[in-house]
Parts: C-alpha cells; sequence; structure tokens
C-alpha cells in the first residue's frame, strides 16, 4: 500500500500501485478537476507542507512517481518490461533492437528478424518478407 494525501482536502489515502489515486472521494475529484489555477497552486501548496510535516519514504516516492525523490523506473527495470516484445496495431510481433537499421521507434519486425539470421546478412532496403499462410504472428522460415 502506498500512503498519500488527497489533492483537494490533503486527507490521508492508501493505494496500490496499481490504482493510483490523487483524490480521496468524488467530491474532490469533481472539485479538482474544475479549479481554478490560483485554487490548484493553494492546494499544491497544502499538499507540499502536509509531505513535509508527515515524508515518505524514497521507495514510496518512487512509486508515486516524484521526480525529486528518485526516478521512475525504465526498460527492464520497470514493473510491467515484457521482454522487449509486443504487437503492433498491425498484428506483427515486434522485438525491441535500438541499433537494427530498420528499427522503427526501438523495435524491429520479428519476420524481417528471422529471415536475417536465416541468411546471415541484414536485408536489402528492396526485400520483404511475406508471411504465406497469412498468419502474422508465425514466423518460422518455413512461412
Amino acid at each position: 500500500m502506498i500512503k498519500s494525501f488527497c489533492h483537494i482536502c490533503n486527507k490521508p489515502i492508501e493505494y496500490n500501485l496499481s490504482h493510483i489515486k490523487k483524490f480521496c472521494s468524488i467530491v474532490c475529484r469533481s472539485k479538482g478537476y474544475n479549479m481554478s489555477k490560483k485554487a490548484r497552486d493553494a492546494a499544491r501548496e497544502r499538499r507540499i507542507y502536509m509531505n513535509k510535516k508527515f515524508p515518505i519514504s524514497s521507495k514510496q516516492a518512487k512509486m508515486n512517481g516524484s521526480k525529486s525523490k528518485g526516478k521512475i523506473p525504465i526498460g527492464e527495470n520497470h514493473c510491467r518490461w515484457n521482454g522487449g516484445k509486443k504487437i503492433n496495431q498491425e498484428g506483427y510481433r515486434c522485438i525491441r533492437y535500438k541499433e537494427h537499421p530498420r528499427a522503427q521507434n526501438g523495435y524491429v519486425l520479428e519476420h524481417t528478424l528471422a529471415m536475417e539470421a536465416y541468411l546471415g546478412r541484414f536485408l536489402n532496403s528492396d526485400e520483404v518478407v511475406h508471411h504465406i499462410e497469412g498468419n502474422k504472428l508465425n514466423n518460422s522460415i518455413n512461412n
């Protein structure tokens, strides 16, 4: 459980990392999203005062995303790291490989990597890899 304070009324709240809470109730949440800039700044100052009065540990600060207390883990250190694999919008499996010449946002299509491993070289820009049976996730050489 992570301990924090409501952004509006400064009541102490506890929540799991999977469900981050900024407000203690629906009433405070509706006030928070309808606040003027001046009121938001005042609430922020109250929150800073309460955090100084009741400090949290650096581990909790990292979980809360506070940049002043510690950095948020990225890449392999992040809790949602899935091994550098994802499926893009077209349905192709992508592998994280930043240094690859065909990398787009640090990811390369897995069927491209499979064919390059089979050939023992990088594919030329005019070479295209197709799936014979149409299954975009079957990246075996036979397909």
